[in-house]
């Protein structure tokens, strides 16, 4: 582009010395400013479209200095044991929260990044409500990227035909420390499988700050000061 504005004004004074009449210059001139000017404005206009898509915001760092913690209604069971084992933490549960909600650019992950509310470790406990996929487990740490650690629990719950997506989610959870060296696995099934009295009838939640609340809080603690 620079180039074609020299080209132009070379020309503009060839005319000039050839000595045509003036108005054969007046023509020239004119063709050959407004060719400038053009040239001019498309050099600029290409010069602010690669300065725009050059601008690239990179997302917030992660804090060093907090640990966050996603659940659902099983960690509101949890939370007071979890916060006191985790003094730095700040919890965000919500009940019936899929794992599904941490996911896209307007998902939980992406808020918390915007807002800086990511620690360096991240603890996730989800899937009580529905399904974990290797491929949601994928874009989750993609969102989570520069984490040091991202702590998965796995989901405890009836060993019933009606549960047995939990199984599969925690297949998945597992299987995602095989492709990312900052997964850490928090297994509360196989930890809490030996002692059915801590829940409830429904064999998924306790009570809050009871027995099994405050062994499931030390198990992620243990996890994240690892």
């Amino acid at each position: 582009m620079i180039r074609l504005v020299m080209e132009e004004w070379n020309l503009l004074g060839q005319v000039l010395r050839e000595g045509h009449e003036m108005g054969m210059i007046r023509s020239r001139v004119g063709l050959t400013l407004s060719a400038v000017a053009v040239s001019v404005l498309l050099a600029s206009g290409a010069g602010a479209a690669t300065s725009r898509s050059a601008h690239v915001v990179a997302p917030p760092a992660l804090r060093p200095d907090i640990v966050t913690a996603i659940g659902d209604s099983v960690m509101i069971d949890i939370a007071p044991a979890l916060q006191r084992r985790i003094p730095n933490a700040l919890i965000f549960s919500q009940t019936s929260q899929q794992f599904s909600s941490l996911l896209g650019p307007s998902g939980l992950l992406a808020q918390l990044r915007a807002h800086r509310q990511l620690g360096q470790v991240v603890i996730i406990a989800l899937g009580t409500n529905g399904t974990i996929t290797n491929p949601m487990v994928n874009e989750a740490m993609n969102r989570l990227a520069g984490a040091r650690k991202v702590i998965l629990a796995t989901n405890h719950g009836p060993k019933t035909a009606r549960y047995a997506y939990m199984i599969n989610n925690n297949r998945s959870m597992k299987s995602a420390t095989l492709r990312f060296k900052n997964v850490v696995i928090a297994d509360w099934d196989k930890y809490s499988t030996p002692y059915p009295g801590w829940f409830y009838s429904d064999g998924i939640h306790m009570v809050i700050d009871g027995a099994g609340a405050r062994a499931y809080a030390g198990l992620l603690a243990v996890a994240a000061a690892r």
